[in-house]
């Protein structure tokens, strides 16, 4: 059969065959560019998590407080004279998230144990006591500050829990500490910085 304008009909097998092929190279493609992105958008997620580990941030004692110094300056102290499995914690490629006491926090914590008679030395040579404390600043797994303030109790690595209102946290003795700054992201982690040291029960 010759159409009117002189051009042969293509016959329908070989229609159905060009449609075939198409819808398959448009797949093709469709796929291509899903793997293409996966790629792409995987290292962006990661990266947001932070370049530096939970120790490494310690260590660079940024200023978390803005008043032109570093916060974590006891902090670092602590974890140095602890026991040698907190700073590997924190090291690490296991997820944790650490509740950061300010130097300011510290220095009213050891001025609430001195007049208990516990002078900081006595805190930082104690280092079975040290790592007790410390232990309880650091919840296992990646919490972000949406996730810790629909948490009403939180486990942390001593085994204790620390309840949470607010952004208020208290401790195993009743005693408080504000949240004051979150999301400090780490390869290893998360950190939320407190404006007082926390206690577990302590022996």
């Amino acid at each position: 059969f010759q159409a009117e304008d002189g051009i042969r009909d293509m016959p329908t097998g070989l229609v159905g065959s060009e449609m075939c092929i198409r819808d398959r190279v448009w797949t093709m493609a469709l796929v291509l560019v899903l793997v293409v992105a996966a790629f792409v958008i995987a290292p962006q997620a990661e990266a947001k998590k932070g370049d530096m580990s939970i120790a490494d941030i310690v260590i660079s004692n940024p200023d978390v407080t803005g008043d032109g110094e570093g916060d974590f300056d006891t902090l670092l102290d602590a974890v140095l004279a602890a026991d040698p499995s907190v700073l590997e914690r924190l090291s690490n490629n296991g997820q944790n998230t650490v509740f950061a006491p300010t130097d300011d926090a510290f220095e009213a914590a050891f001025e609430e144990l001195a007049e208990l008679g516990i002078s900081p030395e006595d805190v930082l040579e104690d280092q079975e006591l040290l790592t007790l404390i410390l232990n309880y600043h650091i919840s296992p797994g990646y919490r972000t500050a949406a996730t810790v303030l629909k948490s009403q109790q939180i486990r942390m690595r001593d085994g204790g829990f620390l309840l949470q209102s607010g952004g208020v946290l208290t401790d195993n003795l009743g005693r408080e500490a504000t949240i004051i700054a979150t999301d400090i992201a780490a390869s290893n982690g998360n950190v939320h910085v407190i404006d007082n040291v926390v206690l577990p029960a302590l022996p």
